[in-house]
């Protein structure tokens, strides 16, 4: 068995959402975000929400303090997040699949 079969965490239709926690991120408005996105999906980090399809994390640091707060979507670190451009990624995201 290869590794990625090892840590394969879920199906491959589960999208992540990744916030930032480190301590540049946490003062620019991380705490802000973490909090629309878990009243948004009704969920905590850890948890995926009731139909599978989206898994909230939280990540010490994504290596962006230069851009933060930053958010990753399925990977992708998007910076100078607040929690309305969450948003607005997430419709896209949710209609289209882009971030």
């Amino acid at each position: 068995m290869d590794l990625p079969e090892l840590i394969e965490i879920g199906p491959s239709d589960l999208h992540t959402i990744q916030v930032c926690k480190s301590i540049v991120c946490y003062a620019k408005g991380a705490p802000t975000i973490l909090t629309h996105l878990e009243k948004f999906f009704e969920i905590n980090p850890g948890e995926t929400t009731a139909n599978n399809q989206i898994l909230l994390l939280t990540a010490n640091c994504l290596g962006a303090c230069e851009i933060a707060p930053a958010v990753a979507f399925d990977g992708t670190v998007l910076g100078n997040q607040t929690a309305e451009l969450v948003s607005d990624c997430i419709k896209g995201w949710l209609q289209d699949g882009s971030t």
